[in-house]
């Protein structure tokens, strides 16, 4: 009766095997299946991102106003240096004020 129990316990144990065997094999293609969706999603999505007309249109229309205003800021810092050049005392008195100022709300 052991060796009939025994020789039980073994199929049993066989045919678990064989059964986490199979779900084993039904988990790996089914994450080879995502694998495969998410590929495919993303390369979709880096598709319509580099051939999204507005996307192109939105990163030209943002050059043009970054170069706008690099334009503003040379004329500015220009502007600056003309006035500084034609009134260096009164240059000299602003950077003195806005110096102390700095320093006294920086102190605290």
């Amino acid at each position: 009766m052991n060796t009939e129990s025994r020789t039980e316990a073994g199929q049993a144990a066989e045919q678990d095997m064989n059964a986490i065997t199979e779900e084993v094999g039904k988990l790996r293609s089914e994450l080879a299946g995502l694998v495969e969706n998410v590929g495919r999603i993303g390369r979709e999505r880096v598709h319509a991102i580099t051939h999204n007309e507005t996307l192109t249109h939105g990163i030209a229309a943002g050059e043009a106003a970054l170069d706008g205003a690099a334009k503003e800021l040379r004329a500015l810092e220009q502007d600056i240096a003309d006035a500084t050049r034609a009134y260096p005392w009164r240059a000299l008195g602003i950077a003195a004020i806005l110096g102390f100022l700095f320093g006294f709300l920086a102190r605290r």
